[in-house]
């Protein structure tokens, strides 16, 4: 995956100790899928084959104009792409939470 497989400004877990990231690289793929990307500005056209991994985290939601902070358990997934950007290109990478397990 290299460097590109870093999603900006994830957030924390376990007290700022490890990242959403950090859990996920350490659970296996659980699905591989193929995605047709339409060529634009910054994209060839390709079929991209994504890697998706799912995990169960607990994030700590802050509210910066009360000062509170709460704990909200959901589910991380990341689909990213492997092994066919073409070079010069960031390889598609999407981190989504989600409610349902």
């Amino acid at each position: 995956m290299g460097r590109h497989d870093a999603v900006p400004r994830t957030r924390t877990i376990d007290g700022g100790k490890r990242n959403v990231l950090d859990v996920l690289r350490a659970v296996p793929h659980q699905r591989t899928i193929e995605l047709r990307v339409q060529q634009s500005r910054k994209r060839q056209a390709r079929s991209a084959k994504l890697v998706v991994t799912a995990a169960p985290v607990a994030l700590i939601l802050r509210d910066h104009h009360t000062g509170t902070a709460r704990t909200r358990r959901l589910t991380a997934v990341w689909a990213r792409e492997h092994g066919t950007c073409p070079p010069g290109e960031e390889p598609l990478s999407w981190l989504l939470y989600t409610t349902t397990n």
